[in-house]
């Protein structure tokens, strides 16, 4: 039979190597989770940039116009399919446009948020993400923006 002084010193080796245990878990989440947030923050600018980079080349390519307009105001269906599509001279969807897509993939989820949502700001200055989530995009501007917290 052990003895008790042997029980207990091994509960007590193994109460330390559980704490041990727990206080390096302890540092490791922190990290996994900081690790997270910046790989989400380079994803973010990728896409930022692929957006912004398809908007200039549509504009360059249709005589300074932006893409989703159509004569009236900007509509986000359009937008979306001047990107995704092939497109004539005066912007119309042709399948053998001679030019775009700008974005093959089509428009990316907000790696925020995983939300393909599309707000359209007219005019004013830039406002802030309203937390619908998704994409913001500024028309004064032509830029797209991250529309999640």
């Amino acid at each position: 039979m052990p003895s008790s002084t042997s029980a207990t010193l091994r509960w007590f080796a193994l109460l330390g190597a559980f704490a041990a245990v727990c206080a390096t878990g302890g540092m490791v989440v922190p990290a996994y989770h900081t690790a997270l947030r910046d790989a989400a923050a380079r994803s973010l600018a990728a896409d930022l940039s692929a957006l912004n980079d398809a908007v200039e080349d549509y504009r360059r390519d249709h005589a300074g116009v932006f893409p989703g307009g159509d004569g009236e105001k900007i509509r986000a269906e359009l937008l979306v399919r001047q990107l995704t599509l092939p497109t004539a001279v005066d912007g119309a969807m042709h399948q053998l446009g001679p030019f775009g897509p700008y974005l093959r993939a089509g428009i990316p989820p907000n790696p925020l948020d995983q939300s393909t949502e599309l707000r359209i700001v007219i005019d004013g200055g830039l406002p802030g993400p309203d937390g619908a989530g998704g994409w913001l995009y500024h028309v004064p501007t032509g830029r797209f923006h991250s529309n999640a917290r």
